[in-house]
């Protein structure tokens, strides 16, 4: 959202260049930032006497816009597809959706909740583009009437999180995005009046993890815990930030390097920023009688900062992806291979190459082809540029982390 025009009655959905730099320069400021309107809220009502605009989420490609409205009142939103870059609808048309649409990684489908007549959930279903609405397939389905159903997509982009229910009570299952076509996953059986909700960290204590709030085993103001992503009931779970009488958990954030916690105590909120490697905190609070405060967990996972040397950008499609990295001397990519055709481009510096059994040194304007499963290692002698080019993208990449064979040390 960007925000309501002066006199508007709805919001318009914007978007803007992130600050990718060019091949001139990297600072910010030289990157010149436009709004484009996707939705056009006070265009979208005309000729109806009813308009009320829903959830909205982009695909992780960025070519496509899920947006929800209800037009008659009802609550009974429609889910359609926008092309960002051409403003034009799909002719996928999904009635009777509530809440949050949840995009398979590949953009090809997209994930949603479905209610009945009654108003009720019926189930989460999952819809594939250019498919009519009788091809999209149930997922999941809830036996309690006395229950809710929601779905959100995990920050790190993993998982779609299926969450049922109600106002004590909560239990959740895991689709994941890379392979959508894979039943749910349990996390931990529904206990009365045991909540929790879950985010996934690709390599929290080197392992594939879910860091969990929950008010279990008597938490009553909520603590959380972590377990390994391949054992994620209730008898795996460690403390990882303990319970605390008097201090209630209100939300929390996982990034890749960072813990967010909303908390409130006498009152009074506070966040605290926990850095993941250490357990280190820092605390944000302010000396005022009375404030409110909140966090918002934005898009982004992972920092384009892989480490003090190293860091990237990546721009991802169906088919390839784009990385461009900026690598301080010194770094050494240690011997390796991945199934993707891969072609580097220099933009700056040098670099000492090794493909298969050739040698060679790169400097700026040269272009090396690597193809798939051929193993090959980089040193880094200066400050260096590259623009990488993978296809078929590199999944990884997606979620998170600097490559274990990257050496900056």
């Amino acid at each position: 959202m960007c925000g309501i025009r002066e006199q508007g009655q709805h919001p318009l959905v914007c978007r803007e260049p992130r600050n990718f730099p060019d091949f001139d320069s990297t600072r910010a400021g030289d990157v010149k930032r436009e709004e484009q309107v996707v939705l056009d809220g006070d265009e979208l009502p005309r000729g109806k006497a009813f308009f009320q605009l829903g959830a909205t989420r982009h695909s992780p490609d960025h070519r496509l816009l899920a947006w929800l409205a209800d037009e008659a009142g009802s609550e009974f939103y429609i889910a359609r597809v926008r092309v960002i870059d051409t403003g034009i609808d799909l002719a996928d048309v999904v009635p009777d959706v509530s809440g949050a649409i949840v995009w398979t990684q590949d953009a090809s489908a997209f994930f949603y909740v479905r209610l009945d007549k009654n108003h009720s959930p019926a189930g989460v279903f999952r819809h594939t583009l250019g498919t009519p609405l009788v091809a999209d397939v149930r997922v999941f389905t809830e036996a309690d009437p006395g229950f809710f159903i929601s779905i959100s997509r995990h920050l790190s982009g993993r998982f779609c999180d299926i969450s049922a229910h109600d106002h004590e009570t909560s239990e959740e299952w895991l689709i994941d995005l890379f392979a959508p076509n894979r039943e749910p996953t349990l996390i931990a059986a529904r206990q009365s009046g045991v909540q929790y909700d879950a985010e996934y960290h690709p390599a929290f204590k080197g392992s594939p993890a879910l860091i969990i709030r929950t008010n279990a085993d008597g938490a009553e103001d909520f603590k959380i815990v972590w377990a390994p992503l391949a054992t994620p009931g209730r008898a795996y779970w460690h403390d990882l930030v303990p319970y605390r009488l008097g201090v209630y958990l209100l939300s929390f954030i996982v990034l890749e390097d960072w813990l967010i916690r909303l908390e409130r105590e006498d009152g009074l909120p506070r966040i605290v920023v926990q850095y993941l490697a250490s357990g280190e905190e820092h605390v944000f609070a302010f000396a005022e009688e009375a404030y409110s405060l909140g966090i918002n967990r934005g898009y982004e996972f992972a920092s384009n900062q892989l480490s003090e040397k190293i860091s990237r950008r990546i721009l991802s499609g169906g088919q390839g992806m784009i990385v461009w990295w900026s690598i301080e001397a010194g770094v050494h990519v240690e011997p390796h291979s991945h199934a993707s055709e891969q072609i580097v481009w220099m933009l700056k510096g040098k670099m000492e190459f090794r493909l298969g059994s050739e040698q060679r040194v790169c400097s700026q304007g040269d272009v090396v082809v690597i193809p798939g499963g051929t193993e090959h290692e980089a040193w880094f002698r200066e400050d260096t540029e590259v623009i990488d080019f993978f296809a078929p993208p590199r999944a990884e990449f997606l979620l998170g982390g600097k490559p274990a064979y990257i050496s900056d040390s």
